[in-house]
């Protein structure tokens, strides 16, 4: 502050005489020096609590928030140089040759600061960006599962889907047809290829295979399902021929158990 008290003074005597009963030294001691005082104790408060809320931001750019923070202590100066008979444009070089002078120190202030905050805050950061990562990663692991499970929901109802209308074309056809047991089942498979194209088109879409890959997947899985398609119509007729022996042969039981 020596430094702007003396660059202001010196100045200030270059202006029109104070009042008469005060002289240049005393008039700025007085009346200009406390008020520059105050503006410098203000800067330093503003700016060492500007670096440690944000010590991201620059000097240059805090720089201008000091005028509506701390320039009621610069309009008081300036108000006294008036009265001491300076000219505004003398007034005000006054106060601009003060704050030059001061400007280094509380640039180097600020800096020194909003350094000392930042390498303060570098743990409890890293700490911050690993836990972001952390929820990050839980919350992307969260998303793949869900949608796998989605996936798979879609697919187990084409699935189910598929076996039902089987099982429906079973039921239809089995009972009323002579056809051997290979043909019939191609048959039965081939009423159900829309379900069988669902299946085909959900893991194209899911899993982005292509379309003859997921057809031969589909195929393969259905070639199975035709063998026991066969074993299942196989089972079925001979299950029906028995039956059918069974009704014939109950007449001649009972009309020989009558005789006895």
């Amino acid at each position: 502050m020596k430094t702007v008290a003396m660059a202001a003074a010196g100045l200030s005597l270059l202006a029109t005489p104070v009042p008469a009963r005060e002289n240049p030294d005393a008039f700025f001691d007085s009346r200009v020096k406390p008020h520059l005082a105050a503006y410098t104790s203000c800067a330093r408060q503003h700016l060492v609590q500007s670096a440690r809320k944000d010590p991201a931001n620059s000097f240059d750019r805090i720089e201008e928030s000091l005028r509506p923070a701390c320039g009621a202590n610069i309009d008081r100066a300036r108000a006294a140089l008036f009265e001491a008979g300076l000219s505004r444009s003398h007034a005000n070089r006054v106060i601009r040759t003060a704050y030059d002078a001061l400007q280094p120190e509380l640039r180097s202030l600020y800096e020194k600061t909003a350094a000392s905050e930042r390498e303060r805050r570098l743990p409890a950061r890293g700490e911050a960006l690993r836990q972001e990562s952390k929820d990050a990663n839980v919350a992307e692991r969260q998303q793949v599962l869900e949608v796998e499970k989605e996936r798979e929901k879609l697919l187990k109802e084409a699935a189910s889907q598929h076996d039902e209308c089987i099982s429906a074309q079973m039921k239809e056809i089995v009972p009323f047809s002579n056809e051997n047991a290979e043909t019939l089942a191609q048959v039965i498979i081939g009423k159900c290829e829309q379900a069988e194209k669902r299946s085909i088109s959900l893991g194209v879409a899911f899993y982005g295979a292509s379309q003859p890959d997921m057809s031969k997947g589909v195929k393969d899985a259905i070639e199975e399902r035709k063998k026991r398609i066969v074993s299942d119509i196989v089972t079925f007729r001979a299950h029906a021929a028995k039956e059918l022996m069974n009704q014939k042969g109950a007449p001649e039981e009972r009309k020989s158990g009558n005789g006895i």
